[in-house]
């Protein structure tokens, strides 16, 4: 009876161990797998990101133009005879 315990017992540690070391191995190919390639919703959130930073400085220029710019042209345009 005690031998069939024992066994018992070892078999019963032997799959937690399994099962730990099943999990520690899904962890580490999770991490190598995310930090190697990133998945097509990460890639195209980064590229949406690029776009959006982009495009905000293209607009930041084009509305930031020294207001001298604006006044040259309509004196250029109104000192014309008509």
């Amino acid at each position: 009876m005690n031998h069939w315990l024992s066994e018992t017992v070892a078999e019963t540690k032997r799959e937690e161990v399994s099962r730990v070391m099943r999990e520690i191995r899904l962890e580490e190919e999770a991490e190598k797998g995310s930090a190697d390639y990133p998945g097509r919703f990460e890639r195209m959130m980064i590229s949406l990101g690029l776009w959006m930073v982009t495009f905000g400085e293209r607009l930041q220029k084009h509305y930031t133009r020294p207001q001298n710019e604006y006044h040259m042209m309509h004196r250029t345009l109104s000192a014309r005879p008509h």
